[in-house]
């Protein structure tokens, strides 16, 4: 074969390598866009939120009439990985040291029991507080169901006396949830449903204080602690100071809570032939204002001894705690536990009617002394 036979094939050779080629990148360019695609159409609505918030900070909320919103303070890595395709199980295996996630049967999201806290020193750990029971007057007695053999106590839950005459257009009392997804029995610990966790019994409370006594009542219902524990009260600190700067200071700032120990005698008591949750009150120390605080929650224990011996457990207090509980950005800010994981929700929901009294009692003495 003459060169110029053998030029002809070279060149034929290597425009067919070339047109391969470009027919390779034309197919990796168009797999590359499609894959693009789908990665963006997959981000998550409180992923994009997050990002959009590095650049221009944003008060996302959803179903703001009820005041019921997510945090904004956003997970990057368990989005990364649902992006990644990582199923919820093997999820829940990865973030198990940080956030303790089942699903139950229903393929619903709940809890699992965890001590909270635990990584910080001066974070509260309802464990803790639980074995410290011991020392004190109301000692534990585990496993001993006393529910069913209380004392009654005969005191009407409500004084129309206290009603105020109108309910107004400035909030009195503000009712948030640092732990929102803590729950009772016969549910699991910890879930997202506020039909049955610490947030119904709010919910119960806000009734009784608008309904009976014309006290107006915000409820936030933020989910503070669903990206885990350690930072919940930093979270709720934040939600706190946005209806501080909104509303300025209000007459009561109640953080509820759900306890942790096990003992059906110590967190129950019957009044008016009814299982009750018994409440706490748990303060701060080293809080610069701490004498403030303890007044409040001396002030609203000695009213409900009055009213409902035993309804109310003694005091618990933390030199600090996870940035002092928020209790320093109110002299009348409070954390309260409504009952314990020994309780029912509808123990807890019973509580409401009697706080409310407490609550109407402290205020109205309050108003009349101004």
């Amino acid at each position: 074969m003459n060169k110029k036979g053998i030029g002809s094939i070279n060149i034929s050779f290597r425009s067919t390598i070339l047109i391969v080629f470009i027919c390779l990148l034309f197919i990796l360019i168009l797999l590359f866009r499609s894959l693009s695609n789908i990665f963006i159409r997959n981000i998550s609505t409180n992923f994009a939120i997050h990002i959009c918030n590095s650049e221009f900070p944003l008060a996302i909320q959803f179903n703001t009439q009820n005041n019921t919103y997510l945090s904004d303070d956003i997970s990057i890595k368990e989005e990364v990985l649902n992006l990644l395709g990582i199923n919820k199980n093997n999820l829940v295996n990865t973030l198990n040291k940080e956030i303790k996630l089942k699903f139950n049967d229903n393929n619903k999201l709940v809890w699992e029991s965890v001590s909270p806290y635990t990584l910080i020193a001066d974070s509260i750990s309802k464990e803790e507080i639980a074995a410290n029971e011991n020392n004190k007057s109301d000692t534990l007695s585990q496993g001993i169901d006393a529910g069913n053999n209380l004392p009654n106590i005969n005191k009407n839950a409500y004084d129309s006396g206290l009603r105020l005459k109108e309910l107004g257009k400035t909030p009195r009392v503000l009712i948030y949830n640092t732990h929102t997804c803590e729950s009772y029995p016969p549910g699991p610990n910890n879930t997202l449903d506020q039909k049955i966790n610490i947030a119904s019994v709010g919910d119960e409370l806000v009734k009784e204080l608008e309904n009976n006594y014309n006290i107006y009542t915000i409820h936030d219902k933020t989910i503070h602690d669903i990206y885990g524990y350690i930072d919940s009260y930093k979270r709720s600190g934040d939600t706190l100071s946005k209806y501080l700067k909104q509303y300025g200071d209000f007459d009561l700032i109640i953080d509820m809570h759900r306890d942790s120990i096990t003992s059906k005698k110590v967190v129950t008591s019957k009044i008016n032939n009814e299982n009750t949750a018994n409440i706490r009150f748990v303060v701060t120390k080293s809080n610069p204002h701490f004498d403030k605080n303890m007044a409040v929650a001396t002030s609203l224990s000695t009213i409900s001894n009055s009213l409902f011996p035993g309804f109310c457990r003694d005091p618990f207090f933390y030199n600090k705690g996870s940035y002092f509980f928020n209790q320093d950005k109110s002299n009348n800010a409070v954390l309260i536990e409504v009952g314990s994981i020994a309780n029912t929700t509808t123990e807890a929901k019973a509580s409401a009617k009697y706080l409310a009294r407490i609550f109407a009692e402290y205020l109205h003495k309050k108003y009349t002394s101004r």
